[in-house]
Order: structure tokens, then C-alpha cells, then sequence
């Protein structure tokens, strides 16, 4: 019996060191820019830290990227290779999507930065793209 109940947890401990989530803190300063304008450039931090992401603001104030109003479904995860946001906002009053998905992908080795925000109709669709630098 006791046999038994070792091989479960050597198996939940296998299990446990595949896993390659992270929850050391991470601060990026980035510089994004929207695909296909010619728009200036936009510099941002973000910080994240315990399954939360901020977006450090101009004031120097930070807000949580889930906490965006209208948030139904909002997801944070990093790796030691990757920094990943996925985002479900409702909006009310948009006829064409009833909600929308917010992708964000950083690669923490080469710093590339990408978010794809869909708007209320498909022609409104925004994808940033960038470079990010540890701090």
C-alpha cells in the first residue's frame, strides 16, 4: 500500500517539474509601434508579477491589464521563454462582436513583442509590434 501511495506522488512530482510556468517577477520596457501606420513609436513598461500583468502608466501609476472593465475571461502566464496575455472583453453596444480577444506574446530571450486587439468589427483590428528589454 504504501508503495502505492510513493509511485503517485514520484508521479505528481514528474508532473510538477514539467511544468514550465514561472512567477518570478519581470519588468519590460518596450517600444511598440501599430503594424502598417506611421505612427510614432509608443514606449510602455510592463511589470508582471504573481499571475498579474501591469501596464505602468504615464503618471507612473500601474493598472492591471485584467481589470480592464467589461473583462470576462483574462489569463496571464510566463515561462522562462515566453510572457503571455490572452484577454475576453464584452462590449456592449458593438453589433458585430459581441466580445473581444486581446493576444499579447513577448519572447523574454529576443524581446519580440506582439499584440493583436480585435475591435468591435473586423476592419478595426490593431496589432502592435515591438521590441522589449528586461530591466
Amino acid at each position: 500500500m504504501k508503495m502505492k501511495h510513493r509511485a503517485g506522488l514520484i508521479g505528481l512530482l514528474a508532473l510538477a517539474g514539467c511544468s514550465d510556468a514561472v512567477r518570478d517577477p519581470v519588468t519590460l520596457d518596450c517600444d511598440v509601434e501599430v503594424d502598417g501606420t506611421a505612427q510614432p513609436s509608443i514606449r510602455g513598461v510592463l511589470h508582471f508579477e504573481d499571475r498579474f500583468l501591469f501596464i505602468q502608466a504615464a503618471d507612473g501609476g500601474a493598472d492591471n491589464v485584467c481589470s480592464r472593465t467589461g473583462t470576462t475571461e483574462c489569463t496571464v502566464t510566463r515561462t522562462r521563454q515566453k510572457l503571455s496575455l490572452d484577454q475576453d472583453v464584452e462590449l456592449p453596444g458593438c453589433y458585430w462582436r459581441r466580445s473581444v480577444h486581446v493576444s499579447l506574446r513577448v519572447d523574454l530571450e529576443t524581446g519580440a513583442f506582439r499584440l493583436l486587439e480585435e475591435g468591435c468589427e473586423p476592419s478595426e483590428d490593431i496589432t502592435y509590434s515591438g521590441t522589449c528589454k528586461i530591466r
